[in-house]
């Protein structure tokens, strides 16, 4: 179950990193690439369904990946 739990937050750290990049990308403010990560770490309802090793971590993960791909395929 530890492995598990260790496995979605990492993959919550990488939904965050890839919302970064496409922020990076598309030259935002950084203020605001900052607040959607705080925003992703501090949503008490997504970290806490992660710790508690619900699937929530790659929901969201799977979504900022799919908005990274529709945003390639129309630039």
């Amino acid at each position: 179950m530890w492995i598990f739990r260790i496995l979605t937050s990492a993959t919550l750290s990488i939904g965050a990193i890839t919302l970064n990049k496409i922020f990076r990308d598309y030259k935002i403010e950084k203020s605001i690439s900052i607040l959607s990560a705080i925003f992703i770490a501090f949503n008490i309802l997504i970290t806490d369904f992660t710790i508690n090793g619900m699937e929530t971590a790659s929901m969201v993960t799977f979504i900022i990946l799919y908005i990274k791909g529709i945003t390639r395929i129309y630039n």
